[in-house]
């Protein structure tokens, strides 16, 4: 995937720490209520969305997986940890 080679993990803790960061947050729902029906979309319907995770991954909280938001999502894509939607035309056709 385009921008993987820009950055390198060395410490493979840190990439499953952000994993499971999103994994178990439903114990930190409770803790914020604004997020509820974002953690209930990803639960029930899979849908990761940018209000859970700058939820979760905080400036203040943790501001190494915030700073690395994308890079963080661009590796969960490569391992199929995550999709992201497919996209049609009104036609029908794929955009790729």
């Amino acid at each position: 995937a385009e921008g993987l080679s820009e950055k390198i993990v060395l410490d493979p803790q840190w990439m499953i720490d952000a994993l499971k960061s999103l994994i178990t947050a439903k114990m930190f729902i409770v803790q914020n209520p604004a997020i509820t029906n974002a953690w209930y979309a990803f639960e029930e319907e899979g849908k990761l969305t940018d209000e859970l995770i700058n939820a979760l991954w905080t400036k203040k909280e943790k501001p190494d997986f915030h700073d690395n938001k994308e890079h963080i999502i661009l590796v969960m894509e490569k391992l199929h940890i995550i999709a992201r939607p497919k996209s049609y035309t009104m036609d029908g056709k794929l955009i790729k």
